[in-house]
């Protein structure tokens, strides 16, 4: 009687050993499993990290409008950069459609400079960085697309009739004044920014604006668009204290 109860004692014990055995190979295996998901999940996100810090792909403008102004200052070029620009590369294999409207004047890693000679439309294209990119240009002879361009009790409409952009110079105090801007006849108005240290803001036609003549200076730029063409063209008024006689600026674009 006393043995078959010793014998049935160690079989319990034999058992529950046994159980306790497969429980802790069970746990062995499920955490060697977690272990290797967790190295397979970071390896993947160190791959996705990997792929997501590359540099970002370059590009330029795929259309660029430039004026054509009647003033002998119109000799000068526009430069159309390139974004996300890699320093010491520069483009290769350029190619102009139509060299009667576009010259090229100069090229480098940031981008191309180049001018028109006449209206009309050429295609810039070349290798950058191993890739192949391209710009339209679109050359057009300047007309003031404003009907109005009010700031306070100031009409500076007239102002445009030479160039997009011009400069009211000697302004040294802040000036808080209502901007009323209409579009001529076959363009719309599609934006107005108010561009102060840097920072541009989209602001409402009717609305009031506070220029500061400072160190930088402050701007005020319309956005018109042509309906017949679809001509886009920013017209720009600078307000500054610069000690320079106004004037109207000829800048292509």
């Amino acid at each position: 009687m006393l043995c078959e109860t010793i014998d049935g004692t160690v079989a319990r014990h034999l058992s529950i050993w046994k159980e306790r055995t497969r429980d802790m190979k069970k746990n062995a295996f499920i955490r060697k499993t977690v272990v290797l998901f967790l190295t397979i999940i970071s390896v993947l996100g160190l791959q996705l990290i990997s792929v997501n810090a590359k540099s970002p792909v370059s590009s330029i403008d795929k259309k660029v409008y430039m004026a054509i102004y009647s003033a002998p200052q119109s000799a000068f070029g526009k430069t159309i950069y390139i974004e996300n620009s890699i320093e010491g590369k520069e483009p290769t294999g350029l190619k102009n459609s139509n060299p009667d409207v576009v010259e090229v004047l100069n090229k480098g890693s940031y981008g191309l400079t180049v001018n028109v000679k006449k209206a009309g439309t050429s295609t810039i294209s070349f290798k950058y960085a191993g890739k192949k990119l391209s710009t339209t240009i679109v050359a057009y002879n300047w007309k003031n697309p404003c009907k109005s361009f009010k700031v306070g009790n100031k009409n500076f409409t007239s102002k445009f009739n030479k160039s997009r952009i011009y400069n009211w110079n000697k302004q040294k105090k802040q000036w808080k004044a209502k901007i009323s801007l209409r579009a001529n006849k076959g363009w719309k108005l599609k934006k107005i920014q108010y561009l102060y240290d840097g920072v541009k803001t989209t602001v409402k036609n009717n609305s009031v604006v506070t220029f500061k003549g400072d160190c930088t200076g402050s701007s005020l730029s319309a956005l018109f668009v042509q309906d017949k063409t679809g001509i886009q063209t920013w017209v720009e008024l600078g307000y500054s204290q610069m000690d320079y006689p106004s004037q109207n600026v000829y800048i292509r674009g």
